[in-house]
């Protein structure tokens, strides 16, 4: 994929850019919908822990790489312990609102996470991923929220995310057709 493919590489690290940009404004929106200072609190652990985890990974760092399952069932239980913690100390009419929230934010940087990957099994869990975030995240944007929904505020990330998928897959599928890609 070297020369051949430069301008396509650099159109699908855009998508992945652009992917990222709109997870993090979908955070920051995610952060108002709750208007709970606890689940605000959980919500932004749980995100910065797989972020930094994600990136962790991304630049195969020594550590992280010799260590991923032990760093990974660490960072699991401990997003599994805030998730369980925050049910316990969030009011009930919030709840279900928090863990969807919570759900949907967490598909979303594990979507991030395997955009780029030329793996058939981690670009499936790409797709499936961002069709998760993006079914839960509209159900919430405008089912939830008249708020959001009236000022168009909680779908315009939504809108940047599926840009930045977009990007991908169709470069993506041009590359494969020009003998450039294959998944492994």
């Amino acid at each position: 994929m070297g020369i051949i493919a430069k301008h396509e590489m650099i159109i699908r690290f855009t998508g992945a850019i652009i992917f990222l940009l709109g997870v993090i404004f979908t955070i920051i929106i995610d952060l108002f919908l709750l208007e709970n200072i606890f689940s605000n609190i959980t919500l932004l652990f749980i995100v910065v822990i797989l972020f930094l985890f994600s990136f962790s990974v991304k630049l195969d760092l020594t550590f992280t790489h010799r260590h991923i399952l032990l760093i990974l069932i660490f960072v699991s239980s401990f997003c599994l312990l805030l998730l369980i913690l925050g049910s316990i100390f969030i009011q009930s009419h919030i709840l279900v609102i928090f863990l969807l929230i919570s759900v949907s934010n967490i598909t979303a940087i594990i979507s991030w996470h395997f955009s780029l990957s030329l793996y058939k099994k981690r670009k499936i869990i790409f797709a499936v991923g961002f069709l998760i975030y993006f079914l839960i995240s509209l159900w919430l944007r405008i089912g939830l929220s008249a708020i959001y929904s009236k000022l168009l505020v909680g779908i315009l990330p939504l809108f940047l995310m599926i840009i930045g998928v977009m990007c991908i897959l169709v470069i993506e599928r041009l590359m494969m057709k020009k003998g450039i890609l294959k998944y492994i």
